[in-house]
């Protein structure tokens, strides 16, 4: 694999069935991604699996990974509704983030949207938890099919 930088993508709540596998397989695939080359992650910043992904980068490279966390955001509001317990799990991702983006200043009816195919965009992977066909994750995992970008579901591996 020649690629360098791997997006996530996943729904916001994790099935229970999987929420025992799942932190640990998605550690296992981010050091299998990160020896063929990967050195670059990107999460949308959503509750449940991005979230998750997020911190285990920020575990890796707390731990000696030369690898960087970007957080592409579709608005800075993004979490004002959330419970506080996940809002302050969100803000101490964002704090140890190498970078933190944002589609839009102001939730609107298209940053969630542009955040996702941004998130393809700008990467060679796409490794998703996708479990429902009506979903933003199965959005973005459609789209990064259309443009020919590597896709690996976690879900498939549980």
């Amino acid at each position: 694999m020649t690629s360098s930088v791997c997006s996530f993508s996943g729904h916001r709540q994790i099935y229970r069935i999987h929420s025992e596998a799942l932190p640990k397989k998605l550690s296992e695939l981010i050091d299998v991604l990160c020896d063929c080359g990967i050195t670059r992650f990107q999460s949308g910043g959503a509750m449940g699996f991005d979230l998750l992904a997020a911190e285990l980068v920020i575990e890796k490279r707390e731990r000696g990974r030369d690898i960087s966390l970007c957080m592409l955001l579709p608005c800075r509001d993004q979490a004002a509704r959330w419970p506080s317990a996940t809002r302050r799990r969100y803000e101490r991702v964002l704090e140890k983030a190498d970078e933190v983006m944002y589609i839009s200043d102001k939730y609107n009816q298209f940053c969630m949207h542009e955040r996702n195919r941004r998130l393809v965009d700008t990467a060679d992977t796409l490794l998703c938890y996708l479990m429902r066909d009506a979903s933003g994750t199965a959005y973005t995992k459609n789209y990064a099919e259309e443009v020919g970008k590597k896709i690996i579901n976690i879900a498939d591996m549980l």
